[in-house]
């Protein structure tokens, strides 16, 4: 086996290897080589990425992994700061010693740089340092890469956030009742990379807003047709003097039904691995978990 650094520009070699690895992943969708490369250089500006490595692992001519470390640079309580990242690491199922190299690999260029942390699938609501295609821009190692995490854990990684994802797929709905008919309901679009939009629906009276249901089109994060049939509710909110007057159930349901309505047929959410009532929430109105993802960080 060997261990080589691969630059940028070839990244698209790595397609096929990911695509094998990710085939068992929810809203993990096969990629052309040109997607990958462009993909994984893609990012939001919150976050700074430097120093950019990519290391493959190699078995008689065919990759059989592959992991990518940087450093990210980010501010935190108004200071700037660094630390460590992997932002992808992946190896073929029974090829053990593929994955624990890649892992060394990366923690001897990282500590070389002068870091003394690493984060590995960096958990960040912004997307800022993930790969915008895999596992809708969050970034997270899903538990359904069964050998991944286990490959962290007996490193000496501890888990140190998580999101739980949900599904309702072919769900049916009915148009639900408002709870207080003076209040407006907004019904705002968001055309994006999908085939069809993502909605904002809001509830207000005047100025004040009672809460808002945001979700955009997986499509956003994948060309693949079947990408196109579903939604992700990335936010729910409702303001805390109208809790418990129905509206976080109203806003799920009515979002439910407006992007029926336009041509959707499933729908996914996630919470926060700790944030039990909203995990308890959308479970009690049909959605079942479908995956948890965790990011993992070590002190060197």
């Amino acid at each position: 086996m060997k261990i080589s650094e691969m630059s940028m520009d070839q990244a698209g070699k790595l397609s096929d290897i990911y695509n094998q690895q990710v085939a068992d992943i929810p809203h993990c969708y096969p990629l052309s080589p040109g997607e990958f490369k462009t993909g994984i250089i893609s990012r939001n500006e919150s976050a700074e990425l430097k120093s950019e490595v990519i290391f493959t692992s190699d078995e008689n001519g065919q990759i059989t992994g592959f992991s990518h470390a940087a450093i990210v640079e980010f501010q935190k309580n108004g200071t700037e700061n660094q630390e460590g990242l992997i932002r992808f690491l992946t190896y073929k199922s029974g090829c053990r010693n593929a994955g624990q190299a890649l892992l060394e690999k990366s923690e001897e260029y990282l500590k070389g740089m002068g870091m003394d942390t690493i984060k590995a699938f960096r958990i960040s609501y912004a997307h800022d340092t993930h790969y915008q295609f895999y596992h809708l821009g969050f970034g997270l190692v899903s538990d359904r890469a069964g050998h991944i995490p286990p490959l962290f854990l007996i490193n000496g990684y501890e888990i140190t956030g998580g999101e739980v994802f949900m599904e309702r797929p072919h769900y049916q709905i009915t148009e639900p009742e408002i709870p207080n008919k003076a209040v407006e309901i907004l019904i705002e679009e968001n055309p994006g990379n999908g085939t069809l939009p993502g909605l904002n629906v809001r509830a207000v009276k005047g100025e004040y807003e009672v809460g808002i249901c945001k979700s955009f089109s997986v499509g956003e994060h994948s060309q693949s047709d079947e990408a196109q049939n579903w939604f992700f509710i990335k936010w729910l909110g409702v303001a805390e003097q109208e809790w418990r007057k129905g509206w976080g159930k109203y806003l799920l349901q009515k979002t439910l039904w407006e992007m029926k309505r336009i041509g959707y047929k499933n729908s996914i959410i996630s919470a926060n691995m700790i944030n039990y009532r909203a995990r308890l929430f959308y479970t009690n109105y049909g959605y079942k978990v479908a995956d948890t993802a965790y990011e993992f960080t070590k002190s060197l």
